[in-house]
């Protein structure tokens, strides 16, 4: 009998209607608004947007939605089981969260100041003692040493919009 069982079980869950049905439920992926070229909000687009959403398409996941929010809500988004996928993750890996086996992008984050100031900043040690405004989260997703290193800064704020950064840099 319970052999039958789960015959009538296998047979049911493979079965095109119910695969069909399966593939009607969104696959929503979660991302930061704010990264272009990436990520653009605007106009729901970007290459990393983009090249995601057209791998998922061509292993016939069409019903892809977007949804677009800070990097700390995506996360609680994420662990709850709000979004399938996360564009950009840096927490801790749980249950159920599968990172890809290779970024799909790689970023290069750089420090940048005002020529003015004359600063050389070759590794994270020289921002030591210097006024720091990074992106909002940027202590999870930057090397270790970047962590460490923020209780050396003269001060250290993150902003969630990253134009943001350039408007506080022109502002000196």
């Amino acid at each position: 009998m319970r052999l039958l069982l789960l015959c009538f079980i296998t047979c049911f869950f493979i079965s095109p209607p119910v695969c069909a049905a399966w593939q009607k439920q969104p696959i929503v992926i979660a991302a930061s608004a704010t990264i272009p070229p990436y990520v653009i909000e605007k106009t729901d687009t970007g290459i990393q947007r983009n090249i995601i959403k057209a791998a998922l398409i061509e292993q016939g996941l069409g019903n892809i939605v977007v949804i677009y929010m800070f990097n700390k809500r995506a996360e609680q988004q994420l662990h709850s089981g709000n979004v399938d996928i996360l564009l950009n993750y840096a927490g801790k890996r749980g249950a159920g969260i599968y990172p890809s086996h290779q970024p799909v992008l790689s970023y290069k984050n750089v420090a940048v100041s005002l020529k003015k100031r004359n600063f050389t900043i070759e590794t994270i040690n020289e921002l030591n003692n210097k006024s720091v405004l990074g992106f909002q989260h940027a202590t999870a997703y930057l090397p270790p040493p970047f962590a460490k290193g923020v209780a050396q800064f003269a001060s250290y704020e993150e902003v969630v919009n990253q134009r943001a950064q350039v408007d506080r840099l022109m502002k000196d």
